[in-house]
């Protein structure tokens, strides 16, 4: 119901009565607690309208929008709420006002934000099940930067396989037998045939600071040894070698790379890719880290 008004569109719900025309209990029941979901985050639902962020900027759930005369309510429907209560909005570029929580009565909430993130202190408890609507005052008409990748859920900022942009000849496998043994992988990013191969991503760092790097990946012994790097952009570069998994290409493993420093606050642009040409299968990547 959500994603109808973020995509501006509508929401049928297609109730399917019993042959004697009576609805059963357990769609009852469901309608019921979608009926109450509502009520208590009324304000999140209605005359609310699309907002300009992605529609993957935040992976908690979306965000829906409201004007009310010279100022502007934005709404965070939480579907994932976190358990520290600090709901991390990426990208927004209007200064906030001031935050609450309509279902608990308003109740006025702290936020520290820092550029294009903002963190929202919530109650450790979701406030409502299923959807847990948190509302913004802001400045001016909402705007937002998408295209990069934020904080996620429990903190740190993940580079998945999902928002990598591709060049070189690498491409997104999923659902394909790569040990030549009938084993249909996991979706990862695999095809690097050359030095021109890469996987990229933006990320942005709220401040200077130094942050752990952690790479994911599954590889085997007949492929590993075969060095690549990953370069930050204006933070420098890291070299490192593939290491096989007990189970080759069939699992996924996180290796620790090493620290990045980060010279000051902005969109930092990260590359990975092979440092020779590889004789192999480079390694299946699902994603890096950043702590």
């Amino acid at each position: 119901m959500v994603k109808g008004i973020y995509k501006g569109g509508n929401v049928m719900l297609n109730i399917g009565p019993r042959a004697d025309g009576s609805i059963p209990p357990e769609i009852k029941t469901r309608i019921r607690e979608i009926g109450e979901m509502i009520h208590k985050n009324k304000v999140g639902f209605h005359g609310t309208y699309p907002s300009p962020f992605a529609e993957d900027s935040q992976d908690w759930g979306l965000i829906t929008q409201r004007t009310e005369g010279n100022k502007t309510k934005i709404y965070l429907h939480v579907f994932e709420w976190p358990s520290d209560g600090i709901i991390r909005v990426n990208g927004l570029k209007n200064k906030v006002l001031k935050a609450c929580i309509p279902s608990l009565g308003d109740q006025k909430i702290t936020f520290i934000q820092k550029g294009l993130l903002l963190h929202v202190q919530g109650p450790v408890r979701e406030p409502v099940g299923y959807d847990s609507v948190v509302e913004l005052e802001v400045e001016g008409e909402v705007q937002a930067e998408n295209g990069f990748c934020g904080e996620i859920n429990f903190g740190g900022i993940q580079m998945g396989q999902a928002k990598a942009v591709l060049t070189g000849g690498v491409e997104r496998a999923t659902g394909t037998d790569v040990t030549g043994v009938g084993y249909i992988s996991p979706t990862s990013i695999r095809k690097w045939n050359s030095m021109d191969s890469r996987a990229s991503w933006k990320v942005y760092i709220p401040e200077e600071s130094e942050r752990e790097l952690t790479i994911c990946y599954s590889c085997d012994s007949l492929s590993a040894g075969q060095p690549y790097w990953v370069e930050v952009e204006g933070a420098g570069m890291i070299e490192a070698k593939t290491l096989a998994g007990p189970k080759g290409f069939e699992e996924f493993y996180t290796r620790h790379l090493g620290k990045v420093k980060f010279p000051h606050a902005g969109i930092y642009t990260i590359h990975v890719r092979p440092a020779v040409t590889p004789r192999k299968e480079l390694f299946g990547l699902n994603w890096l880290f950043l702590e």
